[in-house]
Formats: C-alpha cells, sequence, structure tokens
C-alpha cells in the first residue's frame, strides 16, 4: 500500500473559496476573491458579477487573496467583462499576480481588460 505523504507548507496554506462585497464609494463595488477560482465555484462568481451589473455601477475585483484560476474562472471575467452595461473603465481588477491559472498566466488589470474587450 502507498504511504501518503504529509501536505507541504504550500498546499496546507491553500484558502478555501469565499467572496466579499464591500461598496467603497457610492457607485463602486469591490468584489474580493479568496481562495481558489475553480470550476466547483465559478458560478458563485457569475452570480455575484450579475447582481453587480443589475444596477449601474464601477465593479473592482481584487484577486488578492485568489491563488488559482481555472478556465472557468477565467470564462466568468470574460463573459462579465462582456456583458458590462457600462464600457471602458466599468470592470477593472487589483492584483500583483495571481499566484496560478490553469494556463499559467499573470494575472494584471491590462490583461483583465484586454481579454474582457475581446
Amino acid at each position: 500500500m502507498p504511504q501518503l505523504n504529509p501536505p507541504t507548507a504550500s498546499q496546507s496554506r491553500i484558502r478555501p473559496f469565499r467572496l466579499f462585497e464591500q461598496r467603497i464609494w457610492p457607485g463602486c463595488l469591490e468584489i474580493g476573491i479568496e481562495g481558489e477560482l475553480d470550476l466547483a465555484v465559478s458560478d458563485q462568481l457569475r452570480i455575484a458579477l450579475d447582481a453587480a451589473q443589475a444596477e449601474p455601477c464601477h465593479v473592482l475585483l481584487s484577486f488578492d487573496d485568489c491563488g488559482f484560476i481555472d478556465s472557468s474562472g477565467l470564462a466568468v471575467l470574460v463573459a462579465a467583462g462582456r456583458s458590462c452595461p457600462i464600457k471602458a473603465d466599468s470592470c477593472c481588477s487589483t492584483a500583483s499576480t495571481v499566484r496560478s491559472t490553469a494556463c499559467s498566466c499573470r494575472s494584471s488589470a491590462t490583461a483583465a481588460s484586454t481579454a474582457a474587450s475581446r
């Protein structure tokens, strides 16, 4: 029978997925993403973004505590960018780097804006 190795330090630091929302100022909503954004939870983000788009406001996405985004999470972000009722600067992200994605891409506000505009 194979022996299981204990989790490494990096594996034990994985945060459970959680979204938080806060009004930064009138007309601007911050949605924070913590943990791993993958197929199991991407619908939760889609629902939050759909609700945020129900009223005209700027949406700030915070990926500061997001450690991983897979293709389903990226698809939710691209779809939200395409359906934003207010174009241009209505949706942006903040994070120095999402530690890993399914396609090993580096996250930045510029990349998110470019992907959302396609």
